[in-house]
């Protein structure tokens, strides 16, 4: 379990692949010849959506979704799906928000059989479209083919399930898609719908909503919410497409095949977030307890240089972890808030606790060191705003829908944080008493004359 949690922190940037792609272990780079001629003029062309299962990687954790294209009479079998060249190797383009997509053609039994190596889950839905939609939707992959047209790619609006739409939209003549009513889970917010997703993954689904912005996109289309391919099945086995004569029918025959049967299925382990980072604030509040009876023991500045066991290790020990948990995060934030192009990295609520500000007067500090009691003042400043960030944050989340970003490994960060400025402030304060005692009592020693 420990080394999961180890992993999962290593790769604290990987994951803003989570939405992207299908088999990514298999070479789909190459673009494939689908004998468009052939297909476009088969009497039979089978059209079926796939659905990969999620999987333990960062950028399969919601799975993937592509079309599968048959021409039984001219023996093709394709799978036309959208993806990223080795997206653990692109991260810096797609947290920039300038990564892009192209769409790739692979033979179905080669699509198959990452799954089977990772375990995964592949099922068939078969679509009941026209057969001159059909046709048109092999002749528009066939073209995308052809032109090599690269797409951008994001979580949001451009993703593998919502490419998917986009393709067969283009190829229906008879009018759009008529959904019918969306279940409770997709009818909010979209980072909403990716929490829940990924909500057997619980450091996955921590990390996103850590990141995920505060955009109110509660009135978006219907087409615009189905991001997840196990979402967009389940709305297009309720959809309705018109035929050839205007009439509506089921946009899926309600065929289903499991072409792969994967039993990888996610698992949270007894190490979640929300027990690790209870562990850090009771850790916390220890070594706090043990620094303030250590600070009111002492009253000497050299005395207060030892505080805590083992010379103090555990108090700056701890202050360094939290400083980094406070500005490495921070520093990510206002990347994506002020420098990135990556869509739903808008205004985020734990900017407020998660940002450089500690490492910008650490090294202010650095320049020009900060007396006591500026530090004092520092401390106690924070101290309210961490306050004012846990109540208020609470209240709202309790009586509206503006701050459901915070998380509860969020508050125990911030109890945490709140918890040592307390004490900071109460240092400092004491160390600045002491200062002000010890240069009275130089002063008296030079001048005894004017003491009496």
């Amino acid at each position: 379990m420990w080394k999961k949690a180890a992993t999962f922190l290593l790769t604290f940037c990987v994951f803003a692949m989570a939405m992207a792609q299908g088999p990514e272990d298999a070479d789909f780079s190459a673009t494939a010849d689908t004998t468009k001629n052939a297909a476009a003029d088969s009497s039979t062309i089978i059209a079926s959506l796939l659905v990969t299962s999620p999987d333990r990687t960062a950028w399969g954790v919601c799975g993937h979704a592509a079309l599968r294209l048959q021409s039984p009479e001219n023996d093709l079998d394709w799978v036309f799906s959208y993806e990223v060249p080795k997206p653990e190797n692109q991260l810096y383009l797609f947290l920039s928000g300038t990564l892009q997509e192209t769409l790739v053609a692979v033979p179905t039994a080669a699509y198959m059989e990452p799954c089977r190596q990772k375990d995964r889950t592949l099922t068939e839905y078969i679509l009941n479209l026209p057969h001159p939609t059909k046709q048109r939707l092999w002749m528009i992959v066939d073209k995308q083919l052809e032109r090599g047209i690269e797409r951008p790619y994001d979580y949001i609006n451009h993703g593998c399930a919502r490419e998917v739409i986009y393709l067969v939209e283009q190829a229906l003549t008879t009018g759009a898609i008529q959904y019918g009513e969306l279940p409770q889970e997709l009818q909010c917010r979209r980072r909403d719908i990716f929490s829940h997703s990924i909500s057997e993954s619980k450091w996955w689904r921590s990390l996103w909503s850590f990141v995920f912005g505060e955009t109110d996109d509660r009135h978006l289309s219907t087409e615009d919410r189905l991001m997840i391919p196990a979402h967009l099945a389940q709305a297009w086995s309720q959809a309705q497409v018109a035929d050839s004569t205007g009439h509506l029918q089921p946009l899926m025959t309600g065929e289903t095949n499991v072409l792969v049967k994967g039993n990888y299925h996610p698992r949270n382990g007894w190490l979640t977030p929300e027990l690790v980072f209870t562990l850090l604030l009771i850790i916390v509040a220890v070594i706090t307890a043990m620094d303030i009876r250590a600070l009111r023991s002492f009253g000497s500045l050299k005395s207060l240089g030892s505080l805590g066991p083992g010379k103090g290790w555990s108090s700056l020990l701890i202050d360094v972890v939290l400083v980094a948990l406070q500005t490495l995060p921070g520093l990510f934030l206002t990347y994506l808030l002020f420098f990135s192009r990556l869509v739903a990295t808008d205004w985020n609520w734990l900017y407020v606790i998660f940002n450089p500000l500690p490492l910008l007067l650490l090294c202010i500090d650095w320049l020009k060191h900060f007396t006591h009691t500026t530090w004092a003042k520092i401390y106690l400043c924070y101290a309210v705003i961490l306050t004012l960030f846990i109540v208020g944050g609470i209240a709202l989340s309790a009586l509206t829908s503006v701050i459901q970003t915070i998380q509860p490994i969020e508050y125990l960060m911030a109890l945490a944080f709140l918890m040592r400025c307390i004490y900071k402030c109460g240092l400092h304060r004491s160390l600045h008493d002491i200062q002000n005692t010890k240069n009275t009592q130089n002063i008296n020693k030079r001048n005894p004359k004017q003491t009496n």
